[in-house]
């Protein structure tokens, strides 16, 4: 993150594949078939999006088009009638969530801020979202007692939220007043507080709930000892995109 460019780029760009490669096994845990390579390689490209967007949306709408073309090429089975629908639409999700999402991370690196590094925004959002899930956790032990969303994950409470909110909020007004006054307005910071605090733990919440659909614990096997690669990004993959897409289009911080 600190050197920026391609090299953050290549980090992003196997992270999201990894990533992808767990949404896809998720999928095929219940019996979907994506494109797996195929939908990697449309990924990789729109994570890399904001370092050649001339390049990358067009190659991404001609991926699209050969995803959709490729569920012709495979023959009828009895059992599952509708495996063209839902093989092509897994596939594009695939590229969505998360490949898409996580670029949001390169387009604040990328992102031109007035007489300062990107790389303080960028780290901000990312630290942001650390300090909501400790928050959170904290919060949740001392005093925790009404369920959040006990379907999906019964130890999280409405009491865990709002600390994990308080804690990106508190973060983020820290920064304002160090490395990135003069950049932050307190509208800024109030909207990190809602991405980083509160959307990214309904990130959170929403692949715990795809994980429960396919039957599976962890998301994956790539981080030995903490599950997959989708299971230590899915809050912050959220929030990265709520900022970014805030970054610029409210902002004007992104071109």
């Amino acid at each position: 993150m600190w050197l920026g460019g391609w090299w953050f780029g290549a980090f992003i760009a196997l992270a999201a594949a990894a990533a992808q490669w767990e949404v896809y096994g998720l999928f095929r845990a219940v019996g979907h078939r994506p494109f797996v390579w195929l939908g990697l390689a449309v990924g990789v490209g729109a994570s890399l999006r904001p370092l050649v967007p001339d390049l990358t949306g067009p190659a991404l709408l001609i991926g699209t088009a050969v995803v959709v073309i490729a569920a012709l090429q495979r023959p009828p089975e009895a059992d599952r009638t509708q495996a063209p629908l839902i093989d092509t639409a897994a596939t594009l999700f695939g590229v969505l969530y998360p490949a898409i999402l996580m670029s949001g991370a390169l387009a604040l690196r990328e992102a031109d801020l007035p007489d300062l590094d990107a790389f303080w925004l960028t780290a901000l959002t990312v630290a942001a979202v650390w300090a909501s899930d400790t928050f959170a956790y904290l919060t949740g032990r001392a005093i925790g007692k009404h369920k959040l969303f006990p379907r999906v994950s019964p130890n999280k409470t409405w009491e865990g939220a709002l600390g994990g909110v308080a804690g990106a909020l508190v973060l983020a007004a820290l920064a304002k007043a160090t490395v990135l006054d003069g950049v932050l307005l307190w509208g800024d910071v109030l909207v990190f507080g809602l991405c980083c605090g509160a959307a990214s733990q309904l990130g959170d919440l929403a692949e715990s709930l795809f994980k429960r659909a396919a039957g599976v614990k962890d998301s994956g096997k790539t981080l030995p000892g903490h599950g997959g690669m989708l299971d230590r990004v899915d809050a912050a993959i959220v929030a990265v995109a709520l900022v970014a897409g805030y970054a610029q289009f409210v902002r004007g911080w992104i071109l």
